[in-house]
This record gives C-alpha cells, structure tokens and sequence, in this order.
C-alpha cells in the first residue's frame, strides 16, 4: 500500500496566504483546505483556530534567522555602525513585505496581543527585542554608552515602520533608504558614543602642567 502523501505546514501556509491576501479574513477554511489539498479536519489539527492560520499566514520569514545570526555575531567585534547600517537596511526590506499584512491582520479587528502566550514575544515586536539585546551587549562591551537601549531600538524600528507605512499606503518615498537608515544610525552613535579621554583631558598650562 502506497504511503500516504504528508502536507508540510509551509504548504498549507503559502495556500492560506494565497487565500487570505485575496480574500481577507472573511475567506472560508474550506477554501484554504482546498487549495492546500487537505481536508479542513486536518487543517485544524495544525492550527486550532482560523485566527491562528490566520496570523501564521500573515507572518514574513525573509532570512530573519540569519539576520538574527549576524547581528548577535557582531557584538564587540564588527564596527557598530556597518552593524547597524546593514540590519537596518534588511528590517525596511522586510517591513515593506509585511506591511500590508500587518495592516490587513489590524483591519480585520484582530490584535497581535490578545493572540499569543504572556511568554510570546508578537512578531512586530521581535525586531525591536532583537536590536535592544545587540545594543545593551555592545554598552558591556564599552562601545556604547546609552541610558535606555530599548527606547532606541524603538524609535530605530519605529521610524523604519513609519517609512515603509508612507511608502506602501501612502506611495511616498522621501529620501533613499541608504540615507535614511544612515541618519538613524547617526543619531544612536551621537548618543551613544564613549568617551574619548583625549578630549576630556584637563588644559594644561605655559609650564606643560594640568591646572589644580
């Protein structure tokens, strides 16, 4: 007797995605099951609910686990900057993807929140946990000095989401993407960069002596 055929998630997944981009929320499980080639008893054997199938559908894995890698590989040891620069100009890639989905998942009056464990970290959010882990190993490393890494890391993804919001809804562009990820870059450096003692050294006077 010939094995019968197994469905990977990813499959039903990619036909729920399919489904639910054309269709919205309101797209029937029946539907989804069709197109994945499975019956709807199995569809919920994998996802309890349509809401699940729903989320996992809407979510976006574009090489996040190796972008995860690097970034957590450069600490203490890669410039901060092309870092930053670099991981920066991969999460608008990535935002400009799920943006529409994001707001396809909120119009459909569902919350991330109310949808996953006290433990689960939704995925909008993982972004921003991710950068504050980077940023507050580099402030142990002594290459950066910052009072509140995760309100940097909020305003960083912040401004990236508003960007790829004005460009996907709004169809505005308003510099190029390299420049603007440079400029919020620019602004955690200013206010997280170490002290240079050579600066700090007190004046000396005609004698070659520091002032008492």
């Amino acid at each position: 007797m010939p094995r019968p055929v197994t469905i990977q998630d990813s499959a039903i997944l990619e036909a729920a995605r399919r489904v639910f981009l054309v269709r919205g929320y309101s797209a029937s499980t029946a539907e989804i099951a069709r197109r994945a080639g499975v019956s709807e008893g199995s569809l919920f054997k994998r996802f309890r609910t349509k809401t699940e199938l729903f989320l996992a559908a809407m979510q976006v894995q574009s090489r996040e686990q190796e972008q995860r890698g690097l970034l957590l590989a450069a600490i203490g040891q890669k410039p901060i900057r092309t870092t930053l620069e670099g991981y920066g100009r991969h999460l608008l890639r990535h935002l400009q993807i799920v943006m529409p989905r994001i707001l396809m998942v909120t119009s459909s009056g569902l919350r991330f929140a109310r949808h996953y464990r006290p433990t689960d970290c939704p995925p909008p959010l993982q972004h921003v946990a991710l950068l504050t882990q980077y940023l507050r190993a580099e402030i142990r490393h002594g290459r950066l000095r910052l009072a509140n890494p995760e309100m940097h890391a909020d305003i960083f993804v912040g401004a990236l989401s508003h960007c790829a919001f004005c460009e996907t809804v709004l169809g505005r562009r308003a510099t190029s993407h390299v420049d603007y990820v440079r400029t919020l870059v620019d602004g955690i450096l200013r206010a997280g960069q170490p002290p240079d003692t050579r600066r700090t050294r007190l004046p000396r006077t005609k004698t070659g002596e520091a002032p008492k």
